[in-house]
């Protein structure tokens, strides 16, 4: 095979040092996990059937948001292109890890497992806020998943799960090593919070509803810094407030006619 010897060009031998300079620097044996037998994208109310169910657009979606090498497995097609498609694995980023207890002579095995988005992650300080498609700064997924095996083949299993992330909004800090806590600066007017609004559908989409806001933004400072934010945060949420209510309604609705038919037909 006759190979090139066609001098690259600087800019692009520069393209490509920084690239294989990023590749170099991520420890791939450390923080990035997968399973032959498990969908560690998904959560288990999702792979036990439950809602979302995992041939659902929004399970699909939720489940590309987690997995840190979607780019590669589907970028050009690669994917399709497989005949055996075990080879081609989704890895997640974050945290797992699996310990066995004893309570009151029964195994319980707990499950920790972390989901760190693809969408819009990045360095603290260098990513901050929201984007105009509602992906929120290190978003992260973390489930604690509780597993009793009971009496033979029914093992019972619960789940508990929590997501954190960047305070919804158009904000930033300027970075300055002579600065160790950065102003807070609220860079893009959003009088009707869209890209908030489609982060808290994302969420319902993919949790159902309610959705419960634990804000750890200060609400008291000597020089407002944190609670500027917190204050914009909370207009936000009163702005969006009564959208947010009437999901809330439909799906406490909706669970109940699931839960007795014979009030369903009363009450239609």
């Amino acid at each position: 095979v006759s190979v090139s010897s066609a001098p690259v060009p600087a800019d692009v031998r520069r393209q490509e040092d920084k690239y294989l300079n990023y590749l170099t620097q991520n420890d791939l044996t450390r923080d990035c996990y997968f399973s032959y037998s498990y969908q560690l994208a998904r959560p288990l109310q999702t792979n036990m059937g439950g809602c979302p169910p995992a041939d659902s657009p929004a399970a699909e979606r939720a489940a590309k948001m987690f997995t840190w090498n979607h780019n590669l497995l589907h970028g050009g097609g690669f994917i399709d292109k497989l005949r055996n498609k075990s080879f081609a694995l989704q890895t997640i980023h974050g945290f797992f890890e699996q310990r066995t207890l004893s309570i009151l002579s029964r195994q319980v095995l707990i499950t920790l497992i972390a989901r760190r988005s693809r969408h819009f992650a990045g360095t603290r300080y260098l990513k901050r806020g929201v984007t105009s498609e509602g992906h929120v700064a290190n978003e992260v997924e973390t489930e604690q998943v509780l597993s009793d095996a009971g009496l033979g083949r029914y093992a019972r299993h619960s789940a508990y799960l929590q997501v954190r992330g960047s305070v919804p909004l158009y904000w930033s800090q300027v970075t300055d090593a002579m600065v160790p806590k950065p102003d807070i600066v609220l860079y893009r007017f959003d009088p009707l919070y869209q890209a908030t609004r489609a982060h808290f559908a994302s969420l319902v989409a993919r949790y159902g509803t309610p959705i419960l806001v634990l804000d750890l933004v200060k609400q008291m400072e000597k020089k407002p810094r944190e609670m500027t934010l917190g204050s914009e945060f909370a207009d936000a949420l009163r702005t969006l407030r009564t959208g947010l209510e009437k999901d809330a309604r439909d799906a406490t609705r909706d669970a109940t006619r699931a839960a007795n038919p014979a009030t369903s037909a009363a009450n239609p």
